[in-house]
């Protein structure tokens, strides 16, 4: 007979998706992490990234891995993300995007633009 477990309160920071599901989140606005599995930043997108989740009134915060292979057709060399069709979007290296009814309306590619912002909606 198992013993019976006590729930305990497990917080969940970071929700991964896929990006085929990227503008399919319930949420009317929130941002999508995108990282490669060889990001040497990605320690400090977590710091920030658990700073922003700890303000009230933030955006929902999602995570997307670009070494995924279900996420394999949106790697490119050149990134597209000025498209509204999910299957156009491509991306070269880690992104942070903002995701605004159904629609991409920003996009901060590489390391330094995804801290520099990070750093702005964290503080």
């Amino acid at each position: 007979r198992k013993e019976e477990q006590t729930p305990t309160d497990v917080t969940i920071q970071y929700d991964e998706i896929l990006l085929s599901s990227l503008l399919e989140q319930p949420n009317s606005e929130y941002y999508v992490l995108v990282t490669k599995e060889d990001d040497d930043y990605a320690g400090v997108y977590s710091v920030y990234t658990s700073k922003y989740q700890s303000k009230e009134n933030k955006l929902r915060l999602y995570t997307a891995n670009l070494s995924n292979g279900f996420n394999s057709s949106y790697v490119a060399e050149e990134s597209n993300t000025n498209t509204a069709k999910i299957e156009e979007l491509k991306l070269k290296d880690s992104t942070l995007l903002k995701i605004s009814n159904k629609k991409i309306v920003a996009a901060y590619e590489g390391s330094t633009k995804i801290i520099e912002h990070l750093k702005s909606i964290s503080k």
